[in-house]
C-alpha cells in the first residue's frame, strides 16, 4: 500500500494549529464533459454551477475557493476533499467537518500532501466548517 495511506499521512495541520484529517479525495478536470465552446465567463460560471459534488455533500459544509477571474481559463483541475477535525468549533463535545473544492493548474510537480497543504493554508475553519454532535460524548 502506498505510503500516502498511512494513518498519520493524511493529517494536516491548518494555520490555526487545528488538526483536520482527509477523509476523501477526488480529482478531476475542470472542463470535463464540455464538448464545445471556449472558456470565457458564461462557460466558467456554467462550469462553477455544476461542480457536481458527490451527492452527500449535499447536508453538509462546503466551502469552494472560487478562482478570481473568470474571464479566462479556469485551472485546468478541480479538488474535490473532505475534511474532518476531532475537535469541534464551539464545544468540545463534537467534531467539525467541512467539504471544500478548490482548484488548480497541474497536479503535476508535487506530492498530493504538498497540493493538499497549500489549499488547506487559505481555509477558515472555524467560519465554513460545521460542528456535529456525535453523541458519543
Amino acid at each position: 500500500m502506498p505510503e500516502l495511506w498511512k494513518q498519520n499521512e493524511l493529517k494536516f495541520t491548518l494555520p490555526s494549529g487545528r488538526e483536520v484529517e482527509l477523509t476523501s479525495f477526488r480529482l478531476r478536470m475542470t472542463y470535463e464533459g464540455i464538448l464545445e465552446g471556449s472558456p470565457g465567463p458564461k462557460m466558467n460560471q456554467f462550469v462553477l454551477d455544476h461542480l457536481d459534488p458527490p451527492e452527500h455533500w449535499r447536508s453538509t459544509a462546503v466551502a469552494i475557493d472560487t478562482p478570481k477571474d473568470l474571464s479566462e481559463s479556469l485551472p485546468h483541475w478541480v479538488c474535490f476533499g473532505e475534511f474532518v477535525s476531532w475537535m469541534g468549533i464551539h464545544s468540545p463535545h463534537t467534531t467539525s467537518q467541512l467539504n471544500y473544492i478548490w482548484f488548480i493548474d497541474s497536479p503535476d510537480g508535487g506530492s498530493l500532501r504538498e497540493m493538499i497543504s497549500a489549499a488547506l493554508a487559505t481555509v477558515d475553519w472555524d467560519e465554513f466548517a460545521e460542528e456535529v454532535d456525535d453523541g458519543l460524548i
